[in-house]
């Protein structure tokens, strides 16, 4: 099932089977599915189609995040490479905002921490990080305003 996702992930139209295919994958299979995009993933990210793919794939591993928290710091610690770029870039933006979004600790700035969104900081932490530390860089690009 893996070596179908090498030529349609980026796929005008294969980008929903991979979609599908993440969620409904097996434990098992979603690990494998996680190794496989790996290598891939700042590229994927960066794809007008294969960005939702990532996307995606981080709501589905964040529904799950005490399961798959290795596989969460993998992809992590890929992206966070380029976070910069990809916090600035048309689709790849759209990732990092998978990752805020999913692992928000409220819904307003002003509401009270969701009860135990302490114990997911670590999947958001390098967006701050990269965010401080390239505020006017990320700052000033459309892209990266919304993530910011």
């Amino acid at each position: 099932m893996v070596h179908i996702l090498a030529d349609v992930v980026v796929n005008q139209f294969g980008n929903y089977l991979c979609q599908k295919l993440i969620e409904v994958s097996s434990d098992t299979d979603l690990s494998k599915i996680v190794d496989y995009l790996l290598p891939h993933c700042v590229a994927i990210s960066s794809n007008i189609h294969g960005t939702r793919v990532i996307q995606t794939l981080v709501e589905v591993l964040a529904s799950r995040h005490q399961k798959f928290h290795n596989e969460l710091t993998k992809l992590i610690t890929e992206l966070n490479i380029n976070i910069v770029e990809l916090s600035t870039h048309t689709h790849g933006n759209h990732v990092i905002q998978a990752f805020l979004t999913a692992f928000r600790a409220s819904e307003m700035p002003s509401d009270k921490d969701i009860s135990g969104s302490e114990s997911t900081y670590q999947y958001t932490q390098y967006i701050f990080d990269a965010c401080i530390s390239n505020c006017t860089l990320i700052g000033r690009q459309k892209h990266g305003c919304c993530v910011m």
